[in-house]
């Protein structure tokens, strides 16, 4: 029978080492907050450089040498870079919070990247886009989905074992 993961003990925690692991994604949710505070609130686009213009340099040849369809654009790659840079987030805050916290992930993404949004508008630099929140939260469900099905398996695998040794 099908336990929702959020309900369960933490499976996590039958494996050596937990709070070692614990600790460690900690440091390295604190390493990714920084890094997306430093990309969303940089007082220009990321992409306003050298880096930005090869992107475009390199989506223009594919499309003039038929590899790349046209509707693959530079706003697809923008939108795509939004959900990936959500995604490691809710995977990381999936796994760290407690059981029955792990719901409102999806729900913290979209009020975190609200925020974002909202304190773009009245920074000079930078834009702010519906799409950007659609984008970001789409990114952190992914990030938690995945996180709650690795956990399920895990879970999943421990009620074998523990089923077979009975």
């Amino acid at each position: 029978m099908f336990t929702p993961v959020h309900l369960t003990s933490n499976p996590l925690r039958a494996r050596g080492g937990y709070e070692k692991w614990r600790l460690a994604g900690y440091m390295l949710l604190g390493v990714y907050i920084v890094a997306v505070g430093l990309v969303v609130f940089w007082p220009v686009h990321v992409d306003d450089n050298p880096s930005g213009e090869l992107v475009k340099t390199f989506l223009r040849t594919g499309h003039n040498q038929g590899w790349l369809p046209l509707w693959f654009s530079y706003k697809t790659v923008e939108w795509l870079s939004n959900v990936l840079m959500f995604t490691p987030g809710g995977f990381l805050l999936t796994l760290l919070l407690r059981n029955r916290a792990r719901r409102w992930v999806p729900l913290l993404a979209l009020a975190t990247t609200a925020c974002i949004e909202f304190t773009q508008l009245w920074m000079p630099g930078r834009t702010s886009s519906l799409w950007d929140i659609v984008a970001n939260t789409l990114g952190g469900t992914l990030g938690w989905a995945a996180a709650l099905a690795i956990l399920w398996g895990i879970y999943r695998s421990k009620k074998l074992k523990d089923s077979a040794s009975l």
